[in-house]
């Protein structure tokens, strides 16, 4: 069990750096209230893991593993809402911040990958 958590805390430190160093720094996006929010639930299942790194007793992982089905949940809603505002045609109610000169340039970054 310790093996996934190691594995699911790598994951979560990886995600949140590749959004800080590569998207924010490299391509200089910058990120609109929802992927503050998504960073923070990533953020937040970081915690969880390095916590079951030293947690014993099968209570405390059901705890544990409970509290990341939470965030997993609120990270798919999150996530689901953003990928749905960045398909809508912009407007002035637009929520997500994001430039669309930068979605646009992102999006032309994944083609030719």
């Amino acid at each position: 069990m310790r093996t996934t958590d190691f594995f699911g805390l790598g994951i979560c430190v990886f995600s949140l750096f590749f959004a800080y160093y590569f998207l924010e720094l490299y391509l200089k996006l910058d990120p609109c209230p929802l992927c503050i929010l998504d960073r923070f639930v990533v953020g937040f299942m970081g915690v969880v893991f390095a916590a079951g790194l030293f947690v014993d007793g099968m209570r405390g992982r059901l705890a544990l593993l409970g509290g990341n089905l939470f965030f997993v949940a609120i990270g798919f809603v999150l996530t689901g809402r953003h990928v749905w505002l960045q398909n809508q045609p912009l407007g002035e109610g637009s929520v997500c911040l994001a430039e669309q000169e930068q979605i646009e340039g992102f999006m032309e970054l994944i083609r030719e990958a």
